[in-house]
């Protein structure tokens, strides 16, 4: 939980290099195994429940050193920042804590961010908070943001996007299509094209009592009146 990531050689042990992610002392804490794609490590930051500012980062995998980070929080002059009111994307939190995936063919990272905070009070952090229970899939050379979906926009129940993206192949009205599949923990089963991040279909898999249904881009229609709960 020191937020450091280490590589070690796999017969003996032995430490090959260490780097510090982020400092413990902002808040910052490392939770999810690293994903290896290429000659790069790919990894994710927890501890938004302490104010951080989450990120997914890549760094060689032979020497350590850093390649690229994008940050799940937009700063100032980014699209999407307009979505926190004052200064709350500084400590908004969007924690990537579970390990996403990786389409080899479209050279696409898929990474689950987790709820904005303060948690279960939104009221200093107005709008819909990107890029916050989402999936973000980036280039993997670059660390680009390539398309998003966000689940739960200005979510105020913890209910966080940190499940592991399932990639399908598979045919879906009529046509081969390359998909992802992702239960919710919002309650909702969504149905991605993991090419574009186009909506193709959604459900709820559970009871839920928050959103009436969700709109033809797949944002949810809100029963009035259920947050703060």
């Amino acid at each position: 939980l020191d937020a450091h990531l280490v590589a070690l050689d796999a017969r003996t042990g032995t430490l090959l290099w260490e780097v510090e992610v982020a400092r413990t002392e902002e808040g910052y804490s490392k939770t999810a195994a690293p994903l290896i794609v290429g000659d790069k490590v790919v990894t994710g930051i927890a501890g938004g429940e302490f104010g951080i500012r989450g990120f997914v980062d890549a760094y060689d995998v032979e020497t350590g050193e850093r390649a690229w980070r994008f940050y799940t929080i937009p700063g100032p002059g980014e699209p999407g920042n307009d979505t926190w009111a004052d200064d709350s994307w500084m400590t908004g939190g969007s924690a990537t804590w579970v390990t996403g995936s990786y389409d080899p063919e479209l050279n696409l990272i898929y990474w689950g961010t987790g709820n904005p905070g303060p948690d279960w009070n939104g009221d200093v952090r107005l709008g819909d908070n990107l890029y916050s229970d989402c999936v973000v899939a980036l280039d993997a050379d670059t660390g680009e943001l390539v398309w998003y979906f966000q689940f739960t926009p200005h979510d105020v129940h913890d209910w966080d996007a940190t499940q592991i993206p399932l990639l399908a192949d598979t045919e879906y009205d009529g046509e081969q299509r390359k998909l992802m599949l992702w239960p919710n923990r919002n309650a909702w089963f969504y149905i991605l094209d993991r090419e574009t991040g186009e909506f193709l279909n959604g459900r709820p898999y559970a009871r839920q009592s928050w959103a009436e249904s969700l709109d033809e881009n797949g944002r949810p229609r809100r029963v009035p009146d259920t947050f703060p709960s």
